[in-house]
């Protein structure tokens, strides 16, 4: 049997040199990490955003034809869009013939004035002459003055049927649906056949060349950022791809002041929570061979250089 002793001091030297090893790199994760934190504000809380146009009609009138499709791109201009214009056409036709008709009509009075205003000025003059009597001189006053009211009147009506011709024709522009800026076909509402009510969305744009990040940072964190501060950006759709921007605004709310209830912390049943604040960041979108997908809702990871 082996009686040599086992040195003891071999065993706590082994020991103290793990636990000393794991102090340290705890000590220098603890350290890094709190170095990072006071450098970097981080959070997964942000999406891309955009500009999002719920395109409609002005007028009530059943959609003839449709041009575009979700998922198309459309420049701006592009004709999305057609409205029925038969009773528009009618409504047009019957207006133009009202126009001649007043037109001939203010053709007559003035004739019918004209000659009344002669009349009225040599009747004048023998009324001055004491060849007629104040009886007949009034009477083809009165008609002259009757002759000029008509006159005006036909004129004032020649005016208004020229406008509601116009009104015609502005209603007949809008049959005609036209996409307001460049951008990309997010969703189509209807189909050709429905009927477009005034107001009710036909189509949802995305405007793809203006997209931005919007991240919710807890508001413990929003008095490290100023407009300007570099940002870098992970987009989940492109893990491969690193992306950069820029702080351009913190907004003036929390975002829970934007939702439907907000809370009410006077009701005596008050949980302190943590809120977070809007940030805007500008995305600096690379020049890139192949096309990038970034529409509004798409999930990303910033982390803002604050130092």
């Amino acid at each position: 049997m082996n009686d040599t002793p086992i040195n003891p001091k071999n065993t706590f030297s082994w020991k103290t040199l793990l636990v000393g090893l794991g102090v340290f790199f705890f000590v220098a994760i603890s350290i890094g990490w709190f170095l990072h934190s006071k450098k970097y504000v981080w959070t997964n809380d942000a999406f891309l955003d955009g500009y999002q146009i719920s395109i409609s009609a002005d007028i009530e009138a059943r959609i003839i034809q449709l041009y575009v499709d979700e998922g198309d791109s459309v420049v701006t201009g592009q004709l999305l869009c057609q409205l029925d214009e038969s009773i528009f056409n009618s409504q047009k036709q019957d207006a133009i013939t009202n126009v001649t008709r007043l037109e001939q009509i203010v053709k007559l009075q003035k004739i019918e004035m004209e000659k009344l205003r002669d009349i009225y000025f040599v009747a004048k003059q023998e009324y001055e002459n004491q060849i007629i009597s104040y009886i007949a001189f009034d009477k083809i006053e009165k008609d002259y003055h009757l002759a000029m009211a008509n006159y005006k009147v036909s004129e004032a009506n020649l005016v208004n049927g020229i406008a509601k011709l116009g009104v015609i024709d502005e209603l007949l522009q809008h049959t005609k649906i036209y996409a307001p800026r460049d951008g990309s076909i997010s969703k189509r509402w209807v189909v050709a056949g429905d009927v477009a009510k005034i107001g009710e969305p036909l189509f949802g744009l995305t405007d793809v060349k203006n997209i931005w990040v919007t991240a919710n940072l807890e508001e413990t964190k929003v008095g490290h950022l100023k407009p300007g501060d570099p940002v870098d950006i992970h987009i989940d759709a492109y893990p491969d791809r690193n992306f950069t921007g820029s702080v351009f605004v913190v907004r003036a709310s929390a975002a829970s002041r934007f939702s439907l209830i907000p809370p009410d912390n006077a009701t005596g049943n008050f949980t302190k929570i943590v809120q977070r604040v809007p940030v805007k960041i500008l995305l600096d979108v690379p020049k890139s061979k192949d096309p990038l997908y970034l529409y509004p809702g798409m999930s990303v990871e910033i982390s803002v250089r604050t130092q």
